[in-house]
């Protein structure tokens, strides 16, 4: 909503950090029509956007690897690097997810749900179980895997996208 440079403690940093699509932005009114606004109020929709996009891939993002995605996506604009028209440039969801996607320690933790047991079932053992997420974010797929050691046998999920399923085995 504004250009620098910044005014406060961050002098040093350009000012804006970063910018989004904020000027003739097609959105709806309060009677659920669509009007032609222009503005912050336009345009931070886009960044919040941008980030619960982002947090999708990985919700236990940190503030800062947040921040750091945008910027390090952004496009540049005007003269090169961080200046106080554009800051780092303007928003690109793409490419901040692309940045974390490449850098490993941005990744969304691996739960492995325990050490591996070796079972044996009769022939028309029927199996259940339930999978907990302990309180945390749980991510829209769940990856089960399931092994045979010996005897032909293969799994068959109703719907392996879903966090609740039902696998059968025949053997």
């Amino acid at each position: 909503s504004s250009r620098g440079p910044a005014s406060c403690a961050m002098a040093d940093k350009s000012f804006p950090h970063l910018v989004a699509p904020g000027v003739a932005v097609r959105t709806t009114d309060l009677f659920g029509l669509y009007a032609i606004e222009s503005g912050t109020s336009v345009a931070a929709p886009h960044v919040a956007g941008a980030l619960a996009s982002l947090l999708n891939f990985n919700p236990h993002l940190s503030v800062d690897q947040q921040e750091r995605a945008l910027i390090a996506g952004a496009v540049d604009l005007g003269n090169a690097g961080a200046d106080n028209t554009y800051g780092a440039g303007r928003l690109n969801v793409l490419r901040a997810y692309q940045w974390l996607v490449d850098n490993p320690n941005n990744q969304p933790p691996q739960v492995r749900a325990g050490a591996d047991i070796t079972i044996t079932l009769p022939a028309n053992a029927t199996l259940h179980g339930t999978a907990s997420d302990d309180g945390l974010p749980i991510s829209s797929t769940l990856a089960i895997t399931w092994s045979m050691v010996s005897g032909p046998a293969m799994a068959n999920f109703a719907n392996a996208s879903q966090l609740t399923t039902t696998v059968s085995f025949a053997a």
